[in-house]
Protein backbone atom coordinates (compact mmCIF):
# COMPACT_ATOMS: atom_id res chain seq x y z
CA UNK A 1 0.00 0.00 0.00
CA UNK A 2 2.98 2.15 -0.24
CA UNK A 3 2.85 5.07 -3.32
CA UNK A 4 5.54 4.88 -5.36
CA UNK A 5 6.63 8.13 -7.10
CA UNK A 6 5.42 8.67 -10.70
CA UNK A 7 7.05 7.89 -13.63
CA UNK A 8 6.34 9.53 -16.73
CA UNK A 9 6.15 6.37 -18.41
CA UNK A 10 3.24 4.80 -16.32
CA UNK A 11 0.92 7.84 -17.40
CA UNK A 12 -0.74 8.08 -20.18
CA UNK A 13 -0.88 10.70 -22.92
CA UNK A 14 -3.54 12.93 -24.82
CA UNK A 15 -6.80 14.13 -23.36
CA UNK A 16 -7.71 11.53 -21.83
CA UNK A 17 -4.82 11.16 -19.17
CA UNK A 18 -4.29 14.89 -18.90
CA UNK A 19 -3.59 15.39 -15.18
CA UNK A 20 -5.37 17.70 -12.66
CA UNK A 21 -4.39 20.45 -10.59
CA UNK A 22 -6.12 21.41 -7.24
CA UNK A 23 -4.91 24.65 -5.25
CA UNK A 24 -6.33 25.09 -1.68
CA UNK A 25 -5.31 25.83 2.05
CA UNK A 26 -5.78 22.91 4.64
CA UNK A 27 -9.18 22.96 6.31
CA UNK A 28 -9.29 24.51 9.55
CA UNK A 29 -11.55 21.68 10.78
CA UNK A 30 -8.40 19.56 10.91
CA UNK A 31 -5.96 21.39 12.70
CA UNK A 32 -5.40 19.04 16.12
CA UNK A 33 -1.95 19.80 16.71
CA UNK A 34 -1.23 23.34 17.37
CA UNK A 35 -1.31 24.72 13.49
CA UNK A 36 -0.58 21.44 11.95
CA UNK A 37 -2.56 19.47 10.16
CA UNK A 38 -3.35 15.42 11.16
CA UNK A 39 -2.99 12.92 8.25
CA UNK A 40 -7.00 12.29 7.66
CA UNK A 41 -6.66 15.99 6.14
CA UNK A 42 -3.97 15.48 3.85
CA UNK A 43 -5.73 12.56 2.21
CA UNK A 44 -8.89 14.70 2.02
CA UNK A 45 -6.92 17.17 -0.08
CA UNK A 46 -6.17 14.16 -2.16
CA UNK A 47 -9.53 12.74 -2.35
CA UNK A 48 -11.04 16.41 -3.18
CA UNK A 49 -8.50 16.53 -6.40
CA UNK A 50 -9.46 12.83 -7.47
CA UNK A 51 -13.14 14.34 -7.58
CA UNK A 52 -12.13 17.23 -9.20
CA UNK A 53 -10.34 15.39 -11.69
CA UNK A 54 -13.72 13.53 -12.13
CA UNK A 55 -15.22 16.29 -12.76
CA UNK A 56 -12.82 18.25 -15.49
CA UNK A 57 -12.88 14.56 -17.33
CA UNK A 58 -16.64 13.13 -16.94
CA UNK A 59 -18.99 15.18 -14.85
CA UNK A 60 -19.52 16.31 -11.33
CA UNK A 61 -20.91 13.85 -8.84
CA UNK A 62 -24.12 15.31 -8.84
CA UNK A 63 -24.82 15.24 -12.09
CA UNK A 64 -23.55 11.71 -12.47
CA UNK A 65 -25.76 10.89 -9.32
CA UNK A 66 -29.06 12.57 -11.10
CA UNK A 67 -28.09 11.83 -14.85
CA UNK A 68 -26.92 8.64 -14.90
CA UNK A 69 -27.74 6.93 -11.15
CA UNK A 70 -23.80 6.52 -10.53
CA UNK A 71 -21.93 7.13 -7.15
CA UNK A 72 -18.31 7.99 -6.96
CA UNK A 73 -16.68 5.55 -5.12
CA UNK A 74 -13.04 6.20 -3.89
CA UNK A 75 -12.20 2.42 -2.84
CA UNK A 76 -8.45 2.63 -2.65
CA UNK A 77 -5.85 5.11 -1.07
CA UNK A 78 -2.52 5.38 0.47
CA UNK A 79 0.03 8.01 1.44
CA UNK A 80 3.57 8.62 2.04
CA UNK A 81 4.00 12.07 4.02
CA UNK A 82 6.77 13.87 3.49
CA UNK A 83 6.41 17.11 5.65
CA UNK A 84 4.18 19.05 8.19
CA UNK A 85 1.30 21.30 6.91
CA UNK A 86 0.47 23.94 8.67
CA UNK A 87 -2.88 26.56 8.48
CA UNK A 88 -3.24 29.22 5.84
CA UNK A 89 -0.69 27.15 3.67
CA UNK A 90 -1.33 27.31 0.29
CA UNK A 91 -1.48 23.41 -1.14
CA UNK A 92 -1.18 21.91 -4.73
CA UNK A 93 -2.53 18.36 -5.46
CA UNK A 94 -1.74 16.85 -8.90
CA UNK A 95 -3.14 13.47 -9.51
CA UNK A 96 -2.34 12.30 -13.15
CA UNK A 97 -3.76 9.06 -14.19
CA UNK A 98 -2.19 5.82 -14.91
CA UNK A 99 -3.17 3.28 -17.14
CA UNK A 100 -3.17 -0.84 -16.62
CA UNK A 101 -5.96 -1.21 -14.13
CA UNK A 102 -9.10 -2.19 -14.19
CA UNK A 103 -10.36 0.05 -11.35
CA UNK A 104 -9.79 4.25 -12.21
CA UNK A 105 -6.08 4.69 -10.64
CA UNK A 106 -4.50 8.38 -10.12
CA UNK A 107 -0.83 9.21 -8.60
CA UNK A 108 -0.89 11.98 -6.63
CA UNK A 109 1.96 14.64 -5.83
CA UNK A 110 0.66 17.23 -2.84
CA UNK A 111 3.10 20.34 -2.51
CA UNK A 112 2.96 22.85 -0.14
CA UNK A 113 3.98 26.36 -1.02
CA UNK A 114 6.72 28.18 1.24
CA UNK A 115 7.82 31.64 -0.02
CA UNK A 116 8.08 31.67 -3.84
CA UNK A 117 8.40 28.07 -4.41
CA UNK A 118 6.69 24.84 -4.09
CA UNK A 119 8.02 21.97 -1.60
CA UNK A 120 7.08 18.35 -2.15
CA UNK A 121 4.37 17.24 1.08
CA UNK A 122 3.07 14.01 0.62
CA UNK A 123 3.10 11.94 -2.58
CA UNK A 124 0.19 9.01 -2.92
CA UNK A 125 -2.73 7.09 -5.10
CA UNK A 126 -6.30 7.02 -5.21
CA UNK A 127 -8.71 4.54 -7.16
CA UNK A 128 -11.81 5.53 -7.83
CA UNK A 129 -14.64 3.36 -9.06
CA UNK A 130 -18.29 4.18 -9.86
CA UNK A 131 -21.09 2.34 -8.16
CA UNK A 132 -24.49 1.97 -9.74
CA UNK A 133 -27.80 2.99 -7.93
CA UNK A 134 -30.96 0.51 -8.01
CA UNK A 135 -32.95 3.66 -10.26
CA UNK A 136 -30.52 3.07 -13.36
CA UNK A 137 -31.22 5.96 -15.63
CA UNK A 138 -29.49 7.86 -18.71
CA UNK A 139 -26.53 5.69 -20.04
CA UNK A 140 -23.23 7.41 -18.51
CA UNK A 141 -19.96 8.49 -20.91
CA UNK A 142 -18.92 5.07 -23.10
CA UNK A 143 -15.28 5.57 -21.66
CA UNK A 144 -16.23 5.43 -17.80
CA UNK A 145 -18.11 2.87 -18.50
CA UNK A 146 -15.33 0.25 -17.79
CA UNK A 147 -14.78 1.06 -14.42
CA UNK A 148 -19.10 1.15 -13.56
CA UNK A 149 -19.80 -1.53 -10.75
CA UNK A 150 -23.23 -2.68 -9.41
CA UNK A 151 -22.11 -3.53 -6.49
CA UNK A 152 -18.31 -2.85 -4.13
CA UNK A 153 -16.85 -6.62 -4.82
CA UNK A 154 -13.10 -6.99 -4.58
CA UNK A 155 -10.22 -8.24 -3.41
CA UNK A 156 -11.71 -10.56 -0.76
CA UNK A 157 -9.14 -12.62 1.03
CA UNK A 158 -9.78 -12.63 4.41
CA UNK A 159 -7.44 -10.17 6.97
CA UNK A 160 -5.13 -11.81 9.82
CA UNK A 161 -7.63 -12.06 13.15
CA UNK A 162 -7.13 -10.08 16.00
CA UNK A 163 -4.02 -11.11 18.45
CA UNK A 164 -2.42 -9.72 22.07
CA UNK A 165 -1.67 -7.08 20.46
CA UNK A 166 -4.95 -6.15 18.89
CA UNK A 167 -7.45 -3.12 20.43
CA UNK A 168 -11.20 -4.36 19.29
CA UNK A 169 -13.77 -1.53 18.98
CA UNK A 170 -17.78 -1.73 17.72
CA UNK A 171 -20.06 1.39 17.00
CA UNK A 172 -23.06 1.68 14.49
CA UNK A 173 -22.43 3.10 11.41
CA UNK A 174 -23.69 6.82 11.44
CA UNK A 175 -25.39 8.27 8.52
CA UNK A 176 -23.05 11.38 8.75
CA UNK A 177 -20.15 8.83 8.17
CA UNK A 178 -22.02 7.95 5.04
CA UNK A 179 -23.18 8.97 1.46
CA UNK A 180 -25.82 8.55 -1.36
CA UNK A 181 -28.07 7.71 1.47
CA UNK A 182 -26.87 4.06 2.16
CA UNK A 183 -23.11 3.04 2.71
CA UNK A 184 -20.08 4.37 3.95
CA UNK A 185 -17.65 6.19 2.48
CA UNK A 186 -13.88 6.65 1.89
CA UNK A 187 -14.00 9.31 4.52
CA UNK A 188 -15.73 7.89 7.10
CA UNK A 189 -13.41 4.78 7.03
CA UNK A 190 -10.38 7.61 7.73
CA UNK A 191 -12.51 8.95 10.76
CA UNK A 192 -12.74 5.52 12.29
CA UNK A 193 -9.32 5.07 11.45
CA UNK A 194 -8.42 8.17 13.68
CA UNK A 195 -10.69 7.47 16.29
CA UNK A 196 -9.66 3.69 16.66
CA UNK A 197 -6.27 5.15 17.15
CA UNK A 198 -6.97 7.53 19.98
CA UNK A 199 -8.90 4.63 21.81
CA UNK A 200 -6.25 2.11 21.44
CA UNK A 201 -3.44 4.43 22.76
CA UNK A 202 -6.14 5.50 26.28
CA UNK A 203 -7.08 1.57 26.55
CA UNK A 204 -2.96 1.46 26.93
CA UNK A 205 -2.73 3.88 29.60
CA UNK A 206 -0.70 6.13 26.95
CA UNK A 207 -3.35 8.59 25.73
CA UNK A 208 -2.55 11.97 23.65
CA UNK A 209 -3.65 14.04 26.91
CA UNK A 210 -1.64 11.80 29.29
CA UNK A 211 1.74 12.15 26.75
CA UNK A 212 0.76 15.69 25.86
CA UNK A 213 0.63 16.96 29.51
CA UNK A 214 3.76 14.36 30.95
CA UNK A 215 6.14 15.01 28.39
CA UNK A 216 4.94 17.10 25.40
CA UNK A 217 4.82 14.17 22.85
CA UNK A 218 1.58 13.83 19.97
CA UNK A 219 1.50 10.80 17.71
CA UNK A 220 2.23 12.05 14.17
CA UNK A 221 1.97 9.56 11.21
CA UNK A 222 4.17 9.00 8.27
CA UNK A 223 2.46 6.81 6.08
CA UNK A 224 -1.33 5.48 6.08
CA UNK A 225 -3.85 3.50 3.62
CA UNK A 226 -7.47 1.80 2.91
CA UNK A 227 -8.83 -0.76 0.33
CA UNK A 228 -12.68 -1.02 0.62
CA UNK A 229 -13.75 -4.67 0.07
CA UNK A 230 -17.18 -4.75 0.28
CA UNK A 231 -19.84 -2.65 0.86
CA UNK A 232 -20.58 -1.19 5.08
CA UNK A 233 -24.39 0.12 5.19
CA UNK A 234 -25.63 2.55 7.42
CA UNK A 235 -26.65 1.74 10.91
CA UNK A 236 -24.78 -1.81 10.61
CA UNK A 237 -22.64 -2.36 13.01
CA UNK A 238 -18.82 -2.21 12.26
CA UNK A 239 -16.27 -3.54 14.16
CA UNK A 240 -12.67 -1.95 14.11
CA UNK A 241 -9.73 -4.32 14.66
CA UNK A 242 -6.38 -2.35 15.16
CA UNK A 243 -2.84 -4.60 15.55
CA UNK A 244 0.29 -3.16 15.84
CA UNK A 245 2.41 -5.32 13.79
CA UNK A 246 5.92 -3.51 13.49
CA UNK A 247 8.53 -1.18 15.16
CA UNK A 248 10.97 0.26 13.00
CA UNK A 249 14.40 1.31 14.23
CA UNK A 250 12.90 2.68 17.94
CA UNK A 251 10.67 5.61 16.33
CA UNK A 252 8.20 4.45 13.93
CA UNK A 253 5.81 1.52 14.46
CA UNK A 254 2.91 0.31 11.71
CA UNK A 255 -0.20 -1.26 12.53
CA UNK A 256 -3.06 -3.25 10.35
CA UNK A 257 -6.45 -1.88 10.78
CA UNK A 258 -9.22 -4.39 9.70
CA UNK A 259 -13.06 -3.75 9.58
CA UNK A 260 -15.98 -5.90 9.41
CA UNK A 261 -19.87 -5.83 9.83
CA UNK A 262 -21.90 -8.15 11.71
CA UNK A 263 -24.21 -10.00 9.12
CA UNK A 264 -26.26 -12.45 10.90
CA UNK A 265 -24.30 -14.99 12.42
CA UNK A 266 -21.43 -13.97 10.51
CA UNK A 267 -18.72 -10.97 10.70
CA UNK A 268 -17.94 -10.10 7.07
CA UNK A 269 -15.07 -8.39 6.41
CA UNK A 270 -15.43 -4.61 4.28
CA UNK A 271 -11.84 -2.83 4.72
CA UNK A 272 -8.53 -3.31 5.54
CA UNK A 273 -5.69 -0.76 6.12
CA UNK A 274 -2.89 -0.01 7.16
CA UNK A 275 -0.99 3.25 9.66
CA UNK A 276 2.93 4.29 10.24
CA UNK A 277 2.99 6.07 13.61
CA UNK A 278 5.57 8.00 15.55
CA UNK A 279 5.80 10.33 18.46
CA UNK A 280 6.85 14.00 17.88
CA UNK A 281 7.62 16.26 20.83
CA UNK A 282 6.93 20.01 20.87
CA UNK A 283 9.09 21.55 23.11
CA UNK A 284 7.46 24.99 22.22
CA UNK A 285 4.85 26.71 20.52
CA UNK A 286 5.53 26.11 16.48
CA UNK A 287 8.27 23.40 16.79
CA UNK A 288 7.92 19.98 16.72
CA UNK A 289 11.00 17.14 16.10
CA UNK A 290 9.84 13.13 16.26
CA UNK A 291 11.46 11.49 19.21
CA UNK A 292 12.55 7.43 19.77
CA UNK A 293 10.03 5.12 21.26
CA UNK A 294 11.39 3.98 24.90
CA UNK A 295 10.48 1.35 26.97
CA UNK A 296 7.65 1.64 28.79
CA UNK A 297 5.88 3.15 25.39
CA UNK A 298 6.71 0.49 23.74
CA UNK A 299 5.81 -2.10 26.13
CA UNK A 300 2.10 -0.35 25.80
CA UNK A 301 2.12 -0.43 21.78
CA UNK A 302 2.83 -3.77 22.12
CA UNK A 303 0.60 -5.06 25.04
CA UNK A 304 3.45 -6.67 27.42
CA UNK A 305 3.04 -6.12 30.74
CA UNK A 306 6.07 -4.27 32.70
Amino acid sequence: MTPRPVEPAEVGAGPAARATVREATPPFEGSNIGAWLGFKHFMYLMEEAAIQHVRERWMGPCALWEQHGLGIEIVDSSIRILTALHLDQLTRVEVRPREGSEEYELAAILEARDGSQWLPAARGRVKVLFRRSAERSGAPPGDLLPYVRDEIERDLLSPPGATARSFVWRRRIPYFYCHFMDRLQHSGYLRLLEEVVDLFLAERGISIRTMLERRSWIPVVTEAGLEILREARLEEEICTVFTVEHVYKGRLYSAAVDWYVARGAEWVPTARGRIVHGYAQIPQRGVMKLVPLDGPVLAALLGEVR
